[in-house]
């Protein structure tokens, strides 16, 4: 069935021109929904999009979160193709469903629970469950297969490097972060050494979040259940992309703290729980007794430095952002964070 599709914009540049937009579409989605009842709260996690949820008081689990683009993300984001992920996520029972399209947005079903922070990414009982989903995301069977042998991250390292713009609106202070960041040759130039040393690293394709850090991960306690939200990056792309991204985002966004990236011993005992499922998903469905620790050093080595790639690729989304986005975020601080630790550790994870 064609996904609903809303002919509304919701304004976005106030809270209470984005509250009345998300009042609009729920009085379209819940149609037994009185209006005055209708309660609303503002998400403030997101670095990208604005989010709005409402509700009525006696259930407030039953919510509809309104998800409005941010601006000019269509630049870089294939808004067609995160419908697509999403549609495929909640098939498998792994997503939320999607009530509707909006003229700049989305409008989806809430998944109760809470956030998942910087301290409870390492918890065992959590980052068990994170490992495991996404083992079962990797190994989803999806329409566009054909496609598989095309991993996205190049392709969108350069999207993001096009879109750098030569020119900055900013302060006195952001100018001196500027001059401080590599060119966008210099930028080109790493893209291109990294695209040499990883592709021949053996990384399966597989169908990947892209972008999963804890804002995007919903934890249940009471179900012990992990889901992953925001699929607007999801594509084919390199396994270990997506556990060295992830891996890269216990950092945390502000503050950013690089140290928080995961020890060797976290990073293995991890990965030891993600290939005991995806060898169980991808064999015949049969528990193998202990993961050879061939492999768990194997893709230790391949997560690090596919690390690499992702500091690179959120330090250019970063400068794009600074250039169009509403946001209150300082993404060229973020920007200059991100690939100064690129350089900060390509000698050593390189090396691996």
């Amino acid at each position: 069935m064609p996904l609903q599709t809303l002919d509304i914009t919701v304004a976005d540049s106030s809270l209470e021109d984005l509250k009345k937009g998300s009042l609009e579409i729920v009085k379209h989605l819940k149609k037994n929904w009185n209006p005055n009842d209708i309660k609303v709260k503002v998400f403030t996690e997101g670095a990208t999009n604005q989010l709005i949820g409402c509700f009525m008081t006696p259930n407030p689990d039953d919510m509809v979160l309104i998800r409005v683009y941010g601006r000019k993300t269509d630049l870089f984001v294939d808004r067609k193709a995160e419908v697509r992920n999403m549609e495929l996520m909640n098939a498998a029972g792994l997503g939320t469903p999607v009530y509707s399209s909006f003229n700049n947005g989305l409008a989806y079903k809430y998944i109760p629970g809470v956030i998942v922070n910087k301290t409870m990414v390492c918890k065992p009982e959590i980052y068990r469950l994170i490992a495991k989903t996404m083992a079962q995301m990797h190994a989803l069977k999806t329409s566009f297969d054909t496609e598989l042998n095309k991993p996205s991250l190049f392709t969108q390292m350069r999207m993001f490097l096009k879109l750098v713009p030569s020119k900055f609106a900013v302060t006195e202070k952001k100018a001196r972060i500027l001059s401080e960041l590599p060119s966008k040759q210099e930028l080109e130039t790493e893209v291109t050494y990294l695209e040499n040393h990883l592709v021949q690293l053996g990384s399966q394709i597989v169908f990947c979040h892209n972008d999963l850090l804890g804002n995007n991960i919903v934890y249940n306690e009471e179900k012990e259940k992990v889901t992953f939200i925001d699929f607007e990056y999801s594509d084919n792309n390199f396994q270990a992309f997506d556990i060295g991204n992830h891996f890269c985002e216990f950092a945390g966004l502000e503050p950013y703290q690089p140290e928080l990236y995961p020890c060797k011993e976290f990073q293995k005992e991890w990965i030891k729980v993600y290939l005991e499922e995806w060898h169980y998903l991808k064999g015949c469905h049969c528990h193998i007794t202990e993961v050879p620790p061939e492999d768990v050093n194997s893709l230790y080595v391949q997560v690090n430095k596919f690390a690499l790639a992702a500091h690179l690729l959120w330090g250019m989304w970063s400068l794009v952002q600074a250039s169009h986005s509403a946001l209150d975020f300082d993404y060229l601080g973020y920007a200059k964070c991100r690939i100064g630790e690129y350089y900060k550790k390509k000698e050593k994870f390189l090396a691996l």
